[in-house]
């Protein structure tokens, strides 16, 4: 669901997820830690997982290509888990200076 800016009770845009299969396959939390081919991340909640990444995710920082090195722990992250495995990461999106993401 996407919210007016500054609005947060007002819906502009609502997609089921058995429609958009990509949305299915996303979570939101924060970064960890980063070691190797493993990323450990914390959900909304608190809970942490751990995730693998495939050979060469997409990995982006504030809308713009970024490093995996890049990544620090704390910053708030979208990942995208493969259909088949959700514990083996496709896509991340994390963001360092825009506080409305995820919310």
């Amino acid at each position: 669901m996407t919210t007016k800016n500054g609005d947060k009770k007002s819906a502009t845009h609502v997609e089921a997820i058995d429609k958009n299969e990509m949305f299915a396959n996303t979570h939101d939390g924060k970064v960890v830690s980063v070691t190797g081919d493993s990323l450990k991340m914390t959900d909304k909640d608190g809970k942490e997982h751990s995730h693998t990444l495939s050979a060469h995710p997409a990995i982006c920082c504030d809308g713009k290509e970024c490093k995996l090195s890049q990544l620090k722990s704390g910053m708030k992250i979208r990942v995208t888990t493969k259909a088949t495995d959700k514990h083996v990461l496709t896509v991340i999106e994390a963001i360092d200076k825009n506080a409305e993401f995820g919310s």
